[in-house]
């Protein structure tokens, strides 16, 4: 017994000795988890895409403790190569059944911040099912604001394009017809978004309005919806809101409750770009 044990030992050691150099080692490490106001384990389970019983291995020598600024342990498994590796190239993903971004991460050995911002995700825990996600490789460059915002802003007919109604200011006009909205500054089009409108049911409201109130994120519950962490929200007439969207890349579509939903670059231009006030002008 004694000499097949030390046997597979030996073997093991060899086969570790002559790994070739171009091949990869898998190792485990842990990082530490701040827990966050509110936050439950059942939360971090579900973020990183955890058993209970893996998260309770993970913390076997000290206990996760519930409650804001306790760590729990989260075991990570990554990889290490030799320099010999062949430069990975920028790739695509598709996410699927029972993915997390930090497990995507994880399994591509880059960091979560990173592939977070390389595909303009603002919720770390909002991925679905189907996204394809750009995996970056060595020298990818993370795009800036004006790249987003030009590679979703394509030349919109004059002919179409709404008159202002006010040439002394800022005006925001929504066309429900063309789903489309309108950023204009003393009767200048500066800049125009596809965006998604009320659906035919809970369609958005026509008329002169106002923005009233700002949010940079805010929990919005409704019939048949809860979405934490919604972003960029101005609200301009009751619950009606121009608001950044994680939950569907739909837009030129109606979508929404009567909220216009648009992408979260988008978005937070708008909102860095409208001050409480500004006149919001919706048309069919």
């Amino acid at each position: 017994m004694k000499r097949l044990v030390l046997s597979l030992f030996l073997c093991i050691v060899l086969s570790l000795f002559f790994l070739p150099a171009h091949q990869a080692m898998a190792q485990e490490s842990t990082v530490a988890h701040i827990m966050q106001p509110g936050e439950s384990l059942l939360d971090v389970e579900l973020f990183y895409g955890l058993t209970a019983q893996e998260l309770a291995a993970s913390n076997a020598a000290t206990p996760p403790l519930v409650g804001s600024g306790h760590e729990v342990n989260i075991r990570v498994p990554f990889v290490t190569a030799s320099d010999s590796l062949p430069v990975r190239e920028t790739t695509s993903y598709i996410v699927q059944r029972g993915d997390t971004l930090f497990r995507i991460a994880t399994h591509f050995n880059i960091g979560m911040d990173l592939l977070a911002a390389a595909n303009q995700i603002v919720w770390f825990d909002r991925i679905y099912v189907g996204q394809v996600l750009t995996i970056p490789g060595a020298g990818y460059r993370l795009p800036s604001m004006s790249d987003v915002l030009a590679s979703t802003e394509a030349p919109v007919p004059a002919n179409i394009i709404p008159q202002p109604t006010i040439l002394d200011g800022k005006q925001i006009i929504v066309v429900l017809g063309q789903q489309h909205t309108y950023a204009f500054e003393n009767g200048v089009l500066l800049r125009h978004f596809v965006v998604s409108t009320g659906l035919p049911k809970t369609s958005t409201v026509l008329g002169d309005y106002e923005i009233y109130v700002k949010y940079d994120a805010q929990r919005m519950v409704g019939p048949g919806y809860d979405l934490p962490g919604v972003p960029w929200v101005m609200y301009f007439y009751q619950g009606y809101a121009l608001h950044g969207t994680y939950w569907h890349n739909n837009f030129g579509h109606p979508m929404s409750h009567g909220c216009v939903n648009m992408r979260t670059p988008e978005a937070e231009w708008l909102y860095e770009w409208a001050p409480i006030g500004t006149a919001v002008h919706v048309v069919p």
